[in-house]
C-alpha cells in the first residue's frame, strides 16, 4: 500500500510524502498523507474483508486532536466496492485501495 501511495504522489507530480504515527500512549495510524495547506489524510490499512467501527477508533482520536488541521480519514480494507463507502465512525470511511488512490487524486 505503501508503494502504491508512493507511486501516486509521484505520478502526479508531488514528492512522496508519506508518515506514520504512534505516540507514548500506544495510539498509531499507518498513514499520515498530507493533501495540502491544513489538510491531512489519515489512513489505517487492514487485510479484513469486513471493516468494523473499532478499526476507525485510532482515527478519530487523532483527527481530534490535530486541530487547526481539517482531516480526512480511511480504514483501507481487502474487501469489495460493495462493502466500502459506508462510515465506520463520524468522519472515517470504510474504502478499498483503488477508492482510496482515486479519493487522494
Amino acid at each position: 500500500m505503501a508503494a502504491e501511495l508512493a507511486k501516486q504522489q509521484v505520478n502526479s507530480g508531488g514528492r512522496v510524502e508519506l508518515y506514520y504515527f504512534r505516540d507514548q500512549q500506544g495510539l498509531e495510524i499507518d498513514f499520515i498523507v498530507p493533501r495540502g495547506p491544513r489538510r491531512l489524510a489519515l489512513i489505517e490499512a487492514k487485510s479484513t474483508t469486513t471493516p468494523t467501527p473499532a478499526m476507525a477508533r485510532p482515527l478519530v482520536q487523532l483527527a481530534g486532536a490535530t486541530l487547526p488541521y481539517a482531516c480526512d480519514a480511511f480504514v483501507v480494507h481487502a474487501g469489495t466496492a460493495s462493502v466500502a463507502g459506508r462510515s465506520l465512525a463520524p468522519g472515517v470511511a470504510a474504502v478499498t485501495l483503488p477508492q482510496l488512490l482515486d479519493e487522494l487524486a
